[in-house]
C-alpha cells in the first residue's frame, strides 16, 4: 500500500513502542489492515539498531512514522510518541499485540458518541490457543466490560477495580489535548525498562480518574495479546515484577494522598480483613498449580518490598504527579 499524508484526516494517531524490531512488524501489519485507513502510525523504536527502519521503509507507507529513540523505557517512549502525534485521539497498543480489524473504528465511535471522554480502553484477549493461566503458562489479559464514568471519588468499586486499576496499556486511547493539559506525562520511573517494570498504564488511569475526566471501557475495541505468553520460569519472574511494581505504584499514590487507590491495591492483594477479596486472591494463587502454595508469600512479599523500596528511594512531585529519585547528601 502506498499512501500520502494527505489521507491522514487528523482524527487518530496510533502509537506502538518497541525494543523488538522483528516482533513489532506483526502489529504494524494489523494496523495497516484496519477497516478505517485515515490514521497515522508512530513506531517509537528503542531497539538501538537500524533493522526496523529498513523494514518500515520497505513498506513504502507514508502514514507510518518511524521515530528512533536512543534511550530506554516504555514510559519515555510513550511520552515521545504522544508529543509528536498529530491526531485528536492517540491509541496505544504493544508490539506483541494484534488489534482486530475494527479496533480503530470502535474507538472512534466511542469518542464520537460521547465527546467528553478523555480515555477509552477495551479488552486484551489471550491468543486463541491459550487454555488459561497457571504456573507454567501465563498471558496477561483483560476482558473488561461496558461502563463509563466521569471520574472523581464517586466511582463504584466495580469501576475502580475493572477500569482504573485494570485496563491495560496494550489497548488504551486518550483524547490528546485533555490528556496533555489535565493529566501530563507518563511517569518515566514506572514501566518496562525502569526499576519498577510495570504499572505505567495503571498510574495513568488513576491520574485520569483523579483529574475528574470522563473515561470508558468498551467491549467492541479488541486487541489480541498474540505473542505475550510467558512459559516456565518466565511466569514467576513476570508475576514477581508485576507485584513489586504494584507495590511501588501503591506507595506513589499514597504519597499523593490517594487512600482510595491504596485500599483497592490492598484488596487486590488480599491484604485486608474482607473475606471476598481475600478469597479471590487465594483462588488466583491456586490457579498457579505447583507454585500456588508458595505464591501468597512471594506475592505479598514482593508487593510490600516494592512499597518500601519506593518510599525509601523516591519522592513525588505533587503538581506533575511524577516520581523523582531522592538525592542523598
Amino acid at each position: 500500500m502506498n499512501s500520502n499524508y494527505s489521507e491522514f484526516d487528523g482524527r487518530i494517531s496510533i502509537l506502538i513502542c518497541t525494543v523488538r524490531p522483528s516482533r513489532v512488524l506483526s502489529a504494524v501489519d494489523a494496523v495497516r489492515n484496519q477497516t478505517l485507513q485515515n490514521w497515522e502510525l508512530l513506531v517509537v523504536d528503542q531497539s538501538h539498531s537500524g533493522e526496523l527502519g529498513v523494514s518500515i521503509g520497505q513498506l513504502n507507507d507514508s502514514r507510518i512514522r518511524h521515530i528512533v529513540d536512543d534511550g530506554i523505557g516504555k514510559s519515555r517512549a510513550l511520552n515521545i510518541g504522544i508529543s509528536q502525534a498529530r491526531g485528536q485521539i492517540v491509541a496505544c497498543t504493544d508490539d506483541d499485540c494484534i488489534p482486530r480489524p475494527d479496533w480503530v473504528a470502535a474507538l472512534l465511535a466511542a469518542y464520537d458518541t460521547e465527546p467528553t471522554l478523555a480515555m477509552v480502553g477495551g479488552p486484551v484477549h489471550p491468543p486463541p490457543e491459550h487454555s488459561g493461566n497457571n504456573g507454567q503458562t501465563h498471558c496477561p489479559f483483560y476482558f473488561g466490560g461496558e461502563f463509563s464514568w466521569q471520574g472523581g471519588d464517586g466511582c463504584s468499586d466495580y469501576v475502580l477495580n475493572k477500569t482504573v486499576h485494570g485496563m491495560m496499556g496494550a489497548n488504551i486511547s486518550y483524547r490528546r489535548t485533555a490528556f496533555l493539559e489535565k493529566v501530563g506525562a507518563f511517569d518515566t520511573n514506572l514501566g518496562p525498562g525502569t526499576a519498577y517494570p510495570s504499572g505505567e498504564d495503571r498510574d495513568i488511569s488513576i491520574r485520569v480518574w483523579r483529574a475528574g475526566l470522563a473515561f470508558s471501557a468498551i467491549s467492541s475495541a479488541v486487541v489480541e495479546h498474540r505473542y505475550g505468553t510467558r512459559t516456565g520460569s518466565e511466569v514467576l519472574d513476570y508475576l514477581q515484577v508485576m507485584h513489586w511494581s504494584k507495590g511501588a505504584l501503591a506507595a506513589k499514590h499514597t504519597l499523593l494522598g490517594d487512600r482510595i487507590s491504596l485500599q483497592h491495591f490492598l484488596r487486590q492483594e488480599g491484604l485486608c480483613t474482607e473475606w471476598t477479596p481475600m478469597k479471590a486472591a487465594i483462588q488466583k494463587d491456586l490457579q498457579l498449580g505447583s507454585i500456588g502454595p508458595i505464591w501468597p508469600v512471594v506475592r505479598t512479599g514482593g508487593f510490600i518490598c516494592g512499597m518500601l523500596n519506593c518510599r525509601l528511594n523516591y519522592d513525588v512531585d505533587p503538581v506533575n504527579k511524577l516520581l523523582f529519585k531522592r538525592t542523598t547528601n
